[in-house]
């Protein structure tokens, strides 16, 4: 897992060109995106700086909401590992956004769409999923990240 990593590049030590070399010593760990300004970096620590822990946590608490509805713990935790990651690989295959495939995941009046209702109602979700981000991107700042 890797979050945001800082380019130094005019910095006494660095050539005047690094930032145009970098890209092909990182590309082998990750995609790159270049940002447009320093106080983006803080912004972008708070989601995918922090976001490996927010997954970890969304992840723990369906293990224990599977738990809870009666599966074996190993059984929920395989599941929700599988889930996460085949979730993942498509999200990452696919030029689709996350909203669309969200939308096509779920049959009419379907278990997901059960679940997804309750995540929708009053937008509880994305509410604690900004609230979550906007409390990193400031400790992010007052740490200057």
């Amino acid at each position: 897992m890797y979050g945001p990593l800082r380019w130094p590049p005019e910095r006494p030590g660095f050539n005047s060109g690094c930032g145009s070399q970098s890209p092909g010593l990182f590309t082998c760990i990750g995609r790159i995106e270049w940002l447009a300004s320093e106080s983006d970096i803080d912004r972008a620590t708070s989601v995918s700086g922090s976001g490996p822990g927010f997954i970890f946590a969304i992840a723990e608490d369906l293990i224990e909401a599977a738990k809870a509805e009666g599966l074996s713990p190993e059984v929920a935790d395989t599941l929700v590992r599988q889930t996460l990651f085949g979730s993942a690989m498509l999200l990452a295959s696919t030029t689709k956004s996350a909203a669309s495939l969200k939308v096509a995941v779920p049959s009419s009046k379907g278990t997901t769409e059960a679940g997804l209702s309750v995540l929708r109602h009053e937008n509880t979700l994305a509410r604690l999923l900004c609230q979550t981000v906007r409390a990193a991107h400031q400790r992010a700042r007052e740490l200057g990240c």
